[in-house]
């Protein structure tokens, strides 16, 4: 009951709020789409690679590894899809 009030007491008024975390959130959510699509299409990809180079290593630092290189490559490869008119509008969903 406590929670659901502070949700709906304090929500709307810190994310109408301009801060640097609304914006934060403004802009995962207009990339969220290219994301979550090139991360998918190149999982297959980093995995093999991850596992072949580090064979020995524990899963955990594997996965790591592979979340860190997606993260860096989704992101970066969406900024650049952003940059054009077209790859915005077409594989991104900008309008």
């Amino acid at each position: 009951m406590v929670a659901l009030l502070v949700i709906f007491g304090v929500s709307p008024k810190w994310l109408n709020g301009e801060s640097n975390v609304n914006g934060c959130f403004k802009e995962l959510g207009s990339i969220s789409l290219g994301l979550y699509v090139v991360h998918l299409l190149l999982l297959g990809y980093v995995r093999e690679t991850v596992v072949s180079v580090m064979p020995n290593n524990p899963i955990w630092l594997q996965m790591g590894t592979i979340f860190i290189i997606l993260l860096v490559l989704s992101v970066g490869i969406v900024e650049m899809l952003k940059r054009n008119k077209w790859t915005a509008k077409l594989l991104l969903g900008k309008v």
